[in-house]
């Protein structure tokens, strides 16, 4: 049993490799190779309810050393039981779809493709009445460029998750989640933001693009001058000077759920700043708190490298490659960059 377990005995499973809809009015899913925006949110209910008879089974659990956990702890595997594959099952069964958030061992890409597309072109399950984006006129083509580039994107204060330029290709996992009408479309890049009320439309939306610059100051109304008799100033003291921030010490060996904590971090940190070796206060605290949820065991690996992470990234905002390479080193993590 993985120490994170080993207090309250049962532990929270992700079947990987699979996406079920959401529980929700729209009924949205996202499936990998699938350009699709909602199907009948009652699939919700069916498919949750495919998996109540493994509450008394005896199920396998294959999972991969190399990506064991998730962000919100949650052990990653494939779940079998009287040596059948359930995320296989319900995806032949049109109640899940196949879905790539990271590579497995145990999940055969392929094949699961192939079962959600056979399900898909049959009509099974939640693909009965699917609407789809078939039609050129009817998809969303949008282009949003900004200056400089690179910069952040978020659509209604939510991040898109890519970077500018971007184009209807990039943007086709995220596409389906636009719905028409008005938005608030953002960029952030290194302290500079730009924001732009626009309409989606379906169809070409054309370019849309994005001047970035610092936040203005509000302009203050000045009052006329008081002329008041001249007084001796007080002698005001120099503020002391702030104490260089100190890192915690760091950890001579780690654990394979630390090392596992440090490398997500890493690859965070270089999806970054890669290319623009920027990165902003916002970007720094929102990396950070979303490794909040996991263990205190892995928490005392990743906060050394959060105060390494501040130190270099403050003021400047920069953080070149070469430093992350050290931080690469410093931490024992093994990556390509």
């Amino acid at each position: 049993m993985l120490p994170e377990y080993q207090k309250t005995t049962h532990a929270r499973i992700r079947i990987v490799g699979i996406n079920a809809p959401e529980k929700s009015p729209k009924g949205e899913i996202v499936c990998t190779g699938i350009e699709i925006y909602k199907v009948e949110a009652t699939f919700a209910d069916q498919s949750r309810n495919a998996l109540m008879p493994l509450n008394d089974k005896k199920v396998i659990l294959k999972t991969d050393q190399d990506n064991l956990m998730d962000g919100y702890g949650r052990i990653l595997a494939v779940v079998e039981t009287d040596s059948e594959d359930i995320g296989l099952r319900l995806l032949k069964e049109g109640l899940a779809c196949y879905y790539f958030r990271e590579n497995h061992k145990w999940v055969n890409d392929d094949v699961y493709t192939k079962e959600t597309l056979k399900a898909k072109d049959n009509g099974v399950g939640m693909w009965k009445g699917l609407e789809e984006v078939e039609k050129e006129e009817d998809k969303i083509k949008i282009v949003i460029k900004s200056a400089p580039t690179n910069a952040k994107l978020y659509l209604d204060d939510v991040a898109l998750h890519h970077n500018t330029p971007s184009d209807e290709k990039e943007l086709s996992d995220v596409i389906h989640l636009f719905t028409l009408g008005k938005h608030v479309l953002s960029a952030e890049k290194g302290g500079l933001s730009a924001m732009k009320d626009i309409v989606i439309v379906k169809g070409d939306n054309e370019e849309i693009e994005l001047i970035l610059e610092t936040a203005p100051v509000p302009s203050e109304v000045v009052a006329p001058p008081i002329i008041a008799p001249p007084i001796e100033a007080p002698l005001i003291e120099a503020p002391p000077v702030a104490p260089p921030v100190e890192v915690p010490p760091i950890l001579i060996t780690y654990t394979e759920t630390q090392k596992w904590a440090l490398k997500e971090a890493m690859e965070k940190i270089w999806e970054l700043t890669k290319g623009a070796e920027v990165m902003s206060e916002v970007e720094r605290e929102t990396l950070i708190a979303k490794f909040g949820l996991y263990t205190d065991e892995q928490k005392e690996a990743l906060l050394p490298l959060w105060v390494n992470l501040e130190v270099l990234t403050r003021g400047t905002a920069q953080l070149s490659k070469a430093e992350f390479i050290e931080l690469l080193a410093k931490y024992q993590v093994v990556m390509e960059i």
